[in-house]
């Protein structure tokens, strides 16, 4: 059976703190928080909270906001956006290339002084979490959300067209 959990207050604030802690976000989110059999923590809005009737066989509500992992918390690419803008630390900033590697999936080799789980952005935009290792941020993204190689010849065509 599918299980979901509603978050208590000091599950929630187990969040925040370690949001805190690895970004220094110290903002008021205004979501629920909820976790799934996987251990997949999203977000969902209050209200909502208060009238899912979780004895449904539902897999998931709301938007993917991050994981708990052994080593911390890893939030997902939609998380990354919501926390990324008030982040104080551990932001780190990409270039184009890099930024069209890490959206292929391809970890990048980049000397910093962040540490852990890691945001990463271009300018004002926040594009996933990654983690420091060896000087390398790892990549999370996962296969179906990463960008592939368009080949430019389909059925029909010739490389002269």
């Amino acid at each position: 059976m599918h299980t979901l959990k509603i978050l208590n207050t000091h599950d929630t604030k187990k969040i925040l703190s370690t949001l805190k802690e690895q970004w220094g976000f110290c903002e008021k989110l205004n979501y629920a928080f909820v976790v799934n059999a996987k251990g997949k923590v999203h977000a969902v809005t209050r209200e909502f909270a208060r009238v899912i009737d979780l004895k449904l066989r539902i897999d998931t509500i709301g938007f993917y906001f991050g994981t708990w992992n052994s080593d911390g918390f890893r939030l997902s690419i939609e998380g990354s956006q919501i926390i990324g803008p008030l982040a104080k630390k551990n932001v780190v900033l990409l270039d184009e290339k890099e930024i069209v590697d890490w959206a292929k999936g391809i970890d990048i080799e980049k000397e910093t002084d962040c540490t852990g789980y890691v945001i990463l952005r271009k300018e004002d935009d926040f594009i996933g979490c990654g983690r420091i290792k060896e000087g390398r941020i790892l990549n999370y993204i996962p296969r179906n959300r990463r960008l592939r190689e368009v080949n430019r010849i389909t059925s029909g065509e010739t490389a002269e067209d």
